[in-house]
């Protein structure tokens, strides 16, 4: 993350986003080389998706292991925040089960269902 950081800052670009291994996890780097934390990301896209009316239920789904920033962030902007123990299963058995359509797994991870 620290060479792209740098890479973004005195090049002067907007967004950095870099990739792990596989492909599956990302994170992102603002114009100050700044890393954009995974629940930011998060707020991000489902005030995105609200905008374009395909947040399914109004509601983000994460772990326990989400911030008090990510909390607040629902509460403030109308959102529902559906938070579970712990792993992949969990999140996705409640989004399967309640019709949701966007989650964030504890690192780095989001996942879309039917948008």
């Amino acid at each position: 993350m620290e060479r792209i950081s740098r890479f973004v800052k005195e090049n002067k670009l907007c967004l950095g986003i870099s990739y792990d291994g596989d492909g599956d996890r990302c994170l992102l780097t603002d114009e100050n080389g700044e890393i954009i934390d995974g629940d930011i990301i998060l707020a991000i896209l489902a005030k995105y998706l609200k905008e374009k009316g395909r947040l399914k239920n109004n509601t983000i789904v994460s772990t326990v292991m989400s911030n008090l920033g990510l909390t607040r962030f629902a509460k403030d902007n109308g959102f529902e925040l559906k938070q579970t123990k712990v792993g992949d299963r969990n999140v996705l058995e409640e989004m399967l089960k309640n019709d949701y359509n966007l989650r964030r797994r504890a690192v780095w991870t989001y996942y879309f269902v039917r948008l």
